[in-house]
């Protein structure tokens, strides 16, 4: 297993896939990729600090009021394959179960289009819990055997197969190795792109504040394999040769 630490290391690859990478460099973190959609603070009470990251600044978030808001502009539909890539330092003083992202997207009349919402999920064993809701309510929840390791970096990856024979495959990686893999039956074709809200940090909501820091997001719009989601691991490792513990 490669251990997590901390230092400073290099941004994932922005792809031709990627519809966002957050550096968290700053509170209205910018865009490396082509959209260049900022995540922005929603109000100077709950404005996040930073804090030294895996690779530049991080956002440092208190666990009470500290989120970020996205775009609400197309960017990802959760009926395809996408990858989601997030650098996290959890606390161990985390009061409760958190969120680390939230996503969610709009169909007709408001309602959750079919396959469109997504939470990741940071809880008090250190484990995560994630939510993929079909339009009405939780349809899947799953909680990883993988777990974090608190004050120390942590690099998450979530990646969902596109559909075949009406289902998708979903692996969790932690620290650049599969944790976790879960077959789902695909509910229904159809939806939108049409986001109506993007938190990091906490919930929907939003609710369940995380307290810890993020050092950078990344979505991508394809299923990254292995072999990506441990290079991604080990570019931010990379600023410290030999930092790689095979034990």
């Amino acid at each position: 297993m490669i251990s997590p630490s901390n230092g400073r290391g290099l941004l994932p690859k922005v792809r031709s896939t990627t519809a966002h990478l957050w550096t968290m460099d700053a509170v209205a973190s910018p865009d490396l990729a082509p959209s260049g959609a900022a995540l922005t603070n929603p109000g100077g009470l709950s404005a996040p600090t930073n804090a030294v990251g895996r690779m530049g600044n991080a956002n440092q978030f208190n666990g009470t009021l500290n989120y970020l808001t996205g775009p609400t502009g197309e960017h990802a539909n959760f009926q395809a394959a996408y990858t989601i890539e997030i650098w996290v330092q959890p606390h161990y003083s985390q009061a409760g179960a958190s969120g680390l992202i939230a996503y969610g997207a709009s169909g007709a009349g408001g309602a959750l289009a079919v396959n469109t919402q997504l939470e990741i999920q940071y809880n008090v064993d250190r484990t995560l819990t994630w939510r993929w809701e079909h339009g009405a309510g939780v349809d899947v929840e799953q909680t990883t055997t993988g777990s974090l390791s608190p004050y120390q970096w942590n690099h998450i990856a979530f990646a969902r197969s596109a559909t075949s024979g009406g289902t998708c495959t979903v692996t969790v990686y932690i620290n650049g190795e599969a944790t976790d893999t879960y077959t789902l039956q695909v509910v229904s074709a159809g939806g939108t792109d049409a986001t109506v809200f993007w938190y990091v940090g906490a919930l929907q909501g939003p609710t369940g504040y995380f307290k810890g820091n993020i050092n950078c997001v990344a979505m991508h719009k394809e299923e990254l394999f292995p072999d990506a989601i441990l290079e991604g691991f080990r570019r931010g490792m990379q600023w410290e040769p030999g930092n790689f513990d095979t034990h």
